[in-house]
């Protein structure tokens, strides 16, 4: 009964796969803390005490939206950005960042940033080849200070401000791969590619995919 019941707030508190502080508060503090342990089960969590539930549950309903809350629950951790509620698989600390050359694979796989980028030739979509037969292209960690120019109509733009308005959390960002023409930032996940390396009409571009694990 307790699951139904779960199940039926579960639809009410979700948004985009979610949980949402905001919604979890107009429940009873019972039912959020059924729901809560709920949806920690349907993660594959190992649960905690009763009371260590209560203690995360009072810490989500108090925060405020723009205050990031992280708790680490054995292999599990649980994060909250914007409001939403993340569960996910402990993170571990990635390695020291590396730069991969891309020489035309289709498939290349980041380990220490844990995922894959895909290139697929597509028409009217992706990367121009002839923007990249000159300078090497090159897979990189964010070090800060990079800026880019998703739209051709809109003004080169930092790029940590252009991933906080995309609503990237902060984790994601970490393990972000950035792809660069010599030095010049031409793909970022999420946001897009570079005005000045947009394919043009009937150009068959390359258009890289971001796979995380």
């Amino acid at each position: 009964l307790l699951d139904e019941l779960a199940e039926i707030d579960s639809a009410y508190c979700l948004a985009l796969g979610k949980l949402q502080v905001e919604n979890l508060r107009k429940l009873s503090f019972s039912r959020a803390k059924n729901l809560l342990r709920y949806t920690l089960l349907q993660h594959g969590a190992i649960l905690p005490s009763t009371a260590k539930i209560e203690n995360i549950l009072n810490q989500l309903l108090a925060i405020g939206v723009d205050n990031q809350f992280h708790i680490s629950l054995g292999d599990t951790e649980i994060r909250c950005y914007k409001g939403a509620i993340y569960i996910l698989p402990g993170i571990t600390p990635l390695q020291e960042p590396k730069q991969y050359v891309w020489r035309g694979e289709t498939y290349l796989a980041l380990q220490h940033l844990r995922g894959a980028i895909r290139f697929t030739q597509v028409k009217n979509q992706g990367i121009s080849q002839q923007k990249i037969l000159n300078e090497p292209v090159t897979v990189r960690s964010r070090s800060g200070g990079e800026r880019f120019t998703p739209a051709c109509n809109r003004p080169r733009r930092s790029l940590k401000k252009l991933l906080q308005e995309a609503v990237i959390p902060p984790w994601e960002r970490i393990v972000m791969p950035l792809l660069f023409c010599g030095e010049k930032l031409i793909w970022v996940p999420g946001i897009g590619i570079d005005c000045e390396f947009q394919v043009k009409s009937d150009e068959i571009g390359i258009l890289p995919t971001w796979d995380p694990e």
